[in-house]
């Protein structure tokens, strides 16, 4: 067996090391991530499900989001959302409190639900409409022409940037200039749905 050089045993422990800190980046991004989403899911599912029937927390998930009141009261902490609030204040008006308020802390993420749906659902309309036309005419009617073969470039570079630099740049482009923030954001989904959906179909 050949003797390795000295530049060779170099080159090869320097291969090793970019190898284990690669792997160990890996790692260390795979635990992080994964301790992000098991506190996300332990905590989420203390709130959305319950130990009495129906063993979901209906409210939660049908009411709109509200201010959270937090304050002391006869030697209680009292954390309240804004209509048990108000009702609190009409029960004892003699009552002097200064309560700490938390926005959106209290109730339930309705509109959040309702809003995903929308987003998607429009998103979803736009992309299959515009991206499977485009790319049918892309793939059977269109010339090699030099304007075909720009579009056919941008395509490709459109499919192959993550959504949350679209997420970005749709947000500077679409929504801080619109006064409605659900028809922009279905708008630059559907543009990077719309991409990666051509590129498969051509």
């Amino acid at each position: 067996m050949k003797a390795l050089t000295t530049q060779q045993r170099r080159t090869r422990l320097a291969e090793r090391i970019a190898f284990w800190s690669f792997r160990i980046a890996t790692y260390v991004v795979i635990a992080v991530t994964s301790y992000i989403f098991l506190d996300i899911g332990i905590k989420g599912a203390r709130t959305v499900f319950t130990l009495k029937p129906p063993f979901v927390n209906l409210p939660f998930l049908t009411e709109s989001p509200e201010t959270l009141y937090v304050f002391d009261y006869e030697g209680k902490k009292l954390t309240l959302g804004d209509p048990e609030f108000r009702e609190w204040q009409a029960q004892h008006p003699a009552a002097t409190v200064e309560p700490s308020t938390v926005a959106y802390s209290a109730g339930g993420i309705w509109p959040c639900i309702v809003g995903t749906a929308l987003l998607v659902i429009g998103s979803m309309v736009v992309a299959l409409f515009i991206g499977i036309s485009s790319a049918i005419y892309l793939s059977e009617y269109s010339m090699n022409g030099r304007a075909i073969r720009l579009i056919r470039i941008a395509i490709l570079n459109l499919a192959g940037v993550p959504s949350i630099v679209f997420g970005l740049f749709g947000f500077g482009l679409f929504v801080s200039f619109s006064l409605e923030r659900l028809a922009p954001g279905g708008l630059v989904y559907a543009r990077a749905d719309g991409a990666a959906r051509d590129h498969h179909c051509e």
